[in-house]
């Protein structure tokens, strides 16, 4: 497993783990595609900034003897997958490109990791604005999903998330 910011991680899980239970409640996801997919790019983008960033707690205000904190992430920018993979260090993208030929072959996708991040590069934004061409792709949905649970299951965060006060 690879080590990532657990700020950032822990962001793309909440957006991976809203559009699982989504998808494990409905019959039908046609009726949830455009958020289902959105979450779930997000999520990818979440991970993907994970692998590059760092955080800091900074202090935001203090009430009589307690500090409130907020994180601040300092790392890569934008939605664009390949922009972002570009800026992940080469020996993070072997050891990820190596876990992915097992996923992908228990998972039966074609596709490599490279292939993947270049076809979904601008899914969270096509998503989002998916009313835009009138169409609602739900198998790019499904394949966000398993992109986001390799993700998920293949990164680990450097730290637990921690509450912002002391």
């Amino acid at each position: 497993m690879i080590t990532t910011n657990g700020h950032l991680f822990y962001m793309g899980k909440q957006f991976y783990l809203l559009a699982k239970s989504a998808e494990e409640h409905l019959i039908v996801l046609d009726e949830v595609v455009s958020s289902y997919a959105t979450s779930m790019a997000f999520s990818i983008e979440m991970f993907l900034k994970s692998l590059n960033a760092t955080t800091e707690y900074v202090e935001a205000l203090e009430i009589g003897s307690v500090k409130v904190f907020r994180p601040v992430s300092k790392g890569p920018t934008g939605h664009d997958f390949e922009i972002l993979w570009k800026k992940v260090n080469q020996s993070k993208k072997e050891i990820l490109r190596s876990q992915y030929e097992d996923f992908r072959w228990k998972n039966m996708h074609a596709n490599s990791l490279d292939e993947n991040i270049k076809d979904l590069s601008n899914s969270f934004t096509e998503s989002r604005y998916y009313y835009e061409k009138g169409i609602q792709d739900t198998d790019q949905a499904i394949e966000l999903g398993y992109f986001a649970k390799f993700f998920y299951e293949n990164l680990s965060p450097d730290s637990e998330p921690r509450h912002n006060w002391e």
